[in-house]
């Protein structure tokens, strides 16, 4: 087994596992999603397995960020115990390909030691709210993340998160889609951050815009603190609120953060099995070991 390690700002797997997931790039629309597999534990102590759709991977590939609806299974097992082991699968294409013509069918299998935490909206109360990455307020942070992996989905994705709870009836008719919303192309991300930090809805802002009251219950909206006058969790949007209102109110980022990565390669030989294990010590040092598969 050889080993070697990096003082790098990136993770040595940054490249390798940002192309394991077709729509990594931040300005690809997500239309069909990418899953993988995660394994959680559940309050009983009972093991479970959970699909959990992908976003991208952050610029330095420490985070994997992940997205589900607030009702999914998982978000209440990350809330009892937020350790996760993550498994993809993909196709490492490229890699080798100048060698032999079984190298081009390379398989990845990637699993991933992480842990997990929730980014809600703001007035959520979540348990695990991911980690300060900046001077930046972190709130602020991870909103403005929440917010850009929310546009990024298109109108059918947005509308799967108004479907009932996994596991429920099926709901009578299908959510129509979800378009993005008009004052997208006049207000900022950043506006759209402070808005939704303050409690606002885009309803509420189409209201102000009219002079009408705000729609969204006094309860669920925030103070210049950042706390809700209510100590009690949130109650789920009104139903009268719009559909994107709604869906974003649902809408929860997973971010993933990794400390191991142990990465299987594999085709059809023997010669086609490669096996290397990236792992980060406490002092955010990554060493990379190739073992075997």
């Amino acid at each position: 087994m050889s080993s070697s390690s990096s003082n790098s700002n990136c993770t040595p797997f940054h490249p390798a596992l940002a192309a394991a997931i077709p729509h990594h790039d931040s300005s690809q629309r997500i239309t069909v999603p990418v899953f993988a597999t995660v394994a959680s534990t559940r309050r009983n102590g009972s093991t479970a397995a959970h699909p959990l759709a992908l976003s991208h991977l952050s610029d330095t590939g420490a985070f994997l960020i992940g997205y589900a609806a607030r009702t999914h299974p998982l978000i209440s097992d990350i809330k009892a115990n937020n350790a996760l082991e993550v498994i993809l699968q993909s196709s490492s294409g490229s890699a080798g390909s100048s060698r032999t013509a079984s190298k081009q069918q390379q398989q990845e299998l990637w699993r991933l030691d992480a842990k997990a935490y929730l980014a809600g909206a703001p007035h959520l109360l979540l348990r695990y709210p991911p980690p300060r990455i900046s001077a930046e307020d972190p709130r602020r942070t991870w909103e403005r993340a929440r917010l850009l992996a929310f546009l990024r989905l298109s109108p059918a994705q947005r509308a799967v998160l108004l479907l009932p709870a996994p596991g429920d009836r099926p709901a009578a008719t299908v959510p129509r889609d979800i378009p993005d919303p008009p004052a997208a192309s006049r207000e900022s991300t950043d506006d759209m951050v402070d808005r939704l930090l303050g409690g606002l809805s885009l309803g509420d802002a189409a209201a102000a815009a009219s002079g009408s009251p705000p729609v969204t219950p006094p309860q669920m909206r925030r103070s210049a603190s950042g706390s809700t006058p209510a100590a009690a969790a949130a109650p789920s949007p009104p139903a009268g609120a719009p559909e994107f209102d709604q869906a974003l109110e649902n809408f929860v980022l997973v971010v993933l953060k990794i400390s191991r990565a142990d990465v299987l390669r594999y085709g059809a030989r023997a010669a086609d099995f490669e096996r290397v294990i990236h792992s980060c010590s406490k002092d955010g040092v990554w060493s990379s070991e190739v073992a075997s598969p």
